[in-house]
C-alpha cells in the first residue's frame, strides 16, 4: 500500500500483518500514486508525485531501481499517475505521467527502452495479458494500444468530449470499456478502434 508521506507497507493479505515498511524518506519525496505487484510476486512498483517510479524487493523492502520519469524542462506537472509490470515479458515495466509520457523500461538493465508521448497526460495504463502491448487512457479523451517492443502507436479509440479516467478490458480480450469526465462510459470493439 502506497501513502502520503510517500511510504510504503507490504501487508500480508492472510494474517493483516505488516512484513515491510518502507519509510517516505527512503524511497519517495511526496505522494503514492499508483503501485504494481510483478506477476512473480517479488518486486513492487510504485509512481509518485516526485516524478519517478521505485522498484522495490517484497521480502526485503529494499529499492532495486529508481526510474526518473521527469519530463527536461518542463514546468508540467511530472507526477506518475500509473504503472505496472508487463504480464508476457516480465523484464519490463511501463510508467505514465501527467505531461503525457509513456516510458517502457527495461527493469534488469535499468534503462528506458522506449518512450511514447500523447497530447494529453496518462492516468491509467495496462498491459495486455497476452502480448507485449500497453493500453492508455490519456487526458485529452482517447486510449491508445502501443507495441512495447518499438514505441509505436498500434491503434486508438476516441469519442469522449473530455478525459478518460478509467478504461478496462473484457475477460474474452475484445472489449474495451472507458469511463470518462464527459459523465459517459463507452464501449469499443478492441478489434475497431472508434466503433
Amino acid at each position: 500500500v502506497g501513502y502520503e508521506d510517500g511510504s510504503v507497507k507490504i501487508w500480508d493479505m492472510k494474517t493483516a500483518s505488516c512484513l515491510q515498511n518502507v519509510n517516505g524518506k527512503d524511497i519517495h519525496s511526496s505522494s503514492v500514486v499508483c503501485i504494481d505487484c510483478h506477476p512473480d510476486n517479488n518486486l513492487i512498483l510504485t509512481g509518485s508525485t516526485d516524478a519517478t517510479a521505485k522498484v522495490i524487493h517484497s521480502s526485503t523492502g529494499k529499492v532495486v531501481t529508481t526510474f526518473n520519469c521527469a519530463e527536461e524542462n518542463s514546468e508540467d506537472e511530472n507526477s506518475v499517475e500509473s504503472c505496472a509490470f508487463s504480464y508476457t515479458q516480465s523484464s519490463l515495466a511501463a510508467t505514465g505521467t501527467l505531461t503525457g509520457k509513456l516510458s517502457i523500461w527495461d527493469v534488469p538493465t535499468q534503462t528506458n527502452r522506449n518512450t511514447c508521448q500523447h497530447t494529453g497526460g496518462v492516468v491509467k495504463l495496462k498491459w495486455d495479458t497476452t502480448s507485449p502491448l500497453v493500453y492508455t487512457a490519456c487526458l485529452d479523451g482517447v486510449v491508445r494500444m502501443w507495441d512495447a517492443r518499438n514505441g509505436k502507436c498500434c491503434l486508438e479509440w476516441s469519442g469522449h468530449q473530455d478525459a478518460v479516467l478509467d478504461f478496462d478490458i473484457s475477460r474474452d480480450g475484445k472489449t474495451l470499456v472507458t469511463a470518462s469526465e464527459d459523465n459517459t462510459a463507452r464501449v469499443f470493439s478492441l478489434h475497431k478502434p472508434d466503433s
